[in-house]
């Protein structure tokens, strides 16, 4: 293998470590957003309607995602 082309598959390696780096943290990030929006709903600080809405769901969807991360 010639240095082109080493320098060509490390550029590969590199590139699909930084997709996947920002897939991973696009997932954190809406995790964490989940995990504060319920925080505010459970502690009365935002409506339900609303704590829903933020996370284009529908309020018996977050309902069950509450319900869901109490059990856990």
């Amino acid at each position: 293998m010639d240095m082109e082309q080493a320098f060509r598959n490390e550029q590969e390696f590199d590139d699909f470590l930084d997709e996947r780096d920002a897939a991973r943290d696009k997932i954190v990030a809406a995790e964490a957003e989940r995990k504060m929006l319920i925080g505010l709903y459970t502690k009365g600080l935002l409506s339900l309607e609303a704590a829903a809405n933020e996370l284009n769901m529908t309020v018996p969807a977050f309902l069950d995602l509450v319900k869901a991360k109490a059990s856990v």
